[in-house]
């Protein structure tokens, strides 16, 4: 039987894309919360279809990345490592948002909806949104639009 230790290794190795969270400003830092990884693997692990591809727009940003994102939060969960943008080609916006909501840390965190794909954050209260472009829509439309 493996220890932790190794599971652990392994699913850092094999299923979290920590390299992605690293900030995309060039200062390459990184912070991770361990409830985001957690969250992450049980997506990746127990509800999405074995192999479904999804690729991180964005994990952690430092806060002079995070000034330079037209309609990013000041107080975006990027800034302590505690969200991540991510999409799919073979699952929706909509479909990615919905397969969230069956992880307990997710569904009691904030779930955003856009045409290009999701935010998602374990903050812990829940929060819900959409966008079509810069113009902020309800989660239930973003849901029927983006399938």
């Amino acid at each position: 039987m493996k220890t932790e230790h190794e599971v652990f290794s392994r699913v850092m190795a094999e299923v979290f894309p920590w390299w992605d969270f690293r900030c995309r400003c060039g200062c390459d830092y990184m912070m991770v919360s361990p409830r985001l990884v957690v969250a992450y693997c049980r997506l990746v692990l127990d509800i999405l279809p074995a192999g479904t591809p999804l690729v991180v727009n964005s994990g952690y940003r430092c806060t002079l990345h995070n000034n330079t994102i037209v309609g990013a939060s000041p107080r975006s969960r990027h800034l302590w490592g505690e969200a991540i943008d991510l999409h799919s080609d073979e699952v929706s916006p909509s479909g990615l948002a919905q397969a969230a909501e069956a992880v307990a840390e997710f569904r009691e965190g904030g779930i955003g909806v856009y045409p290009w794909g999701v935010h998602l954050d374990v903050r812990r209260k829940r929060a819900r949104w959409g966008y079509r472009g810069r113009q902020r829509i309800s989660w239930e439309k973003a849901l029927r639009e983006y399938v």
